[in-house]
């Protein structure tokens, strides 16, 4: 019969000394074969160990160990779940030391333009295959430059682009140097070779451009961007003023609803489903008829109108939800104001009838 380990619940064969070879082992260590030693002790000891130590792979290693890991899929690709949300936590909130941050930075300061430049070699020295290539070449059919361009181009650029790095990094350019890049920026400017378009050529670009802005499809585009944005962004006093009311009331509503009227979008201030607009107006922007007269020129969006054609602007709007089935009431800044009791009955009438 073979011999156990005498610490009791241990299973294991006898190795020296009553002991098991891992209850031996502790004990020659630590002096107890039952202490377990904390992960915080061995991290330490571990740190120690390998402080000064910097490994380094030779390139018949490296080529060993590619060849290996070729065709290998990793263990987590396609899981979720994997890490468990406190370990998420910890490595979202890890936060870098500053003596780190120092190390970093002095190891980063002292690769050498000697050392980018091998980077770049091995980058120039690898060799796609012909799949890539073909790849590559689709890609960029009806890319290249012409012979012009090509001849244009000054020496320094051509370096930039054999070596890819840029001749002026890690340079500093005095004050003078800065003044007369500024001025020479100036005006319309030809970034390649710093060369002043023409009046031709300028009148050729205003044209394409509003060719390009005039087509039906991009107008629409605009439209549609547009009706997405809200300007101002945040929600005026009176629209948070109602939102509150309706809350209070417990009734449900969307804000910045979209519609799509005849020629154009349109945001509606708070929507109650199914069929129910209350558009919140402010006495200065949509002019309070109660305090503006129709005839009295205006400007909107750096034009000049008048008022009564704001006012008929937004009866299109309404026109235009109400024919799509919605019921639409108007709320003016300076009711909610003046008359708060009566507008909050009249709200509330509204979004129950």
């Amino acid at each position: 019969m073979a011999r156990i380990c005498s610490v009791k619940n241990c299973k294991n064969v006898h190795g020296a000394k009553g002991y098991c070879s891992p209850h031996y082992k502790r004990l020659m260590r630590y002096g107890d074969p039952l202490h377990i030693p904390s992960p915080e002790e061995t991290r330490k000891k571990q740190s120690e160990s390998h402080k000064g130590q910097r490994r380094s792979v030779s390139e018949e290693t490296k080529k060993k160990m590619s060849v290996i890991m070729k065709g290998k899929v990793p263990w987590n690709k396609g899981k979720t779940g994997v890490y468990s949300e406190d370990s998420i936590k910890k490595m979202k909130g890890r936060v870098v030391s500053e003596e780190t941050k120092k190390m970093m930075s002095a190891y980063a300061k002292n690769r050498t333009i000697e050392h980018k430049m091998k980077i770049v070699k091995a980058r120039k020295d690898y060799k796609h295959s012909e799949k890539t290539k073909k790849k590559i070449s689709l890609a960029k059919k009806g890319e290249k430059r012409s012979e012009e361009q090509v001849k244009k181009m000054s020496e320094t650029t051509k370096k930039w682009f054999e070596n890819n790095i840029h001749p002026m990094k890690g340079k500093k350019l005095s004050k003078e140097r800065v003044k007369q890049m500024s001025e020479s920026m100036k005006g319309e400017l030809n970034h390649f070779f710093g060369e002043k378009h023409s009046k031709e050529t300028r009148k050729k670009i205003s044209e394409i451009n509003k060719i390009i802005q005039n087509k039906p499809e991009m107008i629409e585009a605009s439209k549609k961007s547009r009706s997405k944005q809200k300007f101002p962004f945040r929600d005026s006093k009176p629209e948070l003023l109602t939102q509150s009311i309706l809350e209070k009331n417990n009734i449900g509503f969307i804000k910045h609803k979209i519609f799509k009227l005849s020629n154009s979008y349109h945001q509606a201030d708070i929507t109650i489903e199914p069929n129910k607009v209350i558009e919140v107006n402010g006495d200065y922007w949509h002019y309070n008829p109660k305090q503006y007269d129709g005839e009295l020129i205006v400007k909107q969006r750096r034009k000049k109108v008048k008022v009564k054609e704001v006012w008929e602007h937004d009866k299109k709007i309404i026109d235009g939800m109400k024919q799509q089935g919605y019921k639409v009431l108007i709320i003016w800044e300076g009711e909610l104001k003046k008359e708060l009791d009566k507008t909050t009955k009249k709200i509330l009438k509204f979004a129950k009838s």
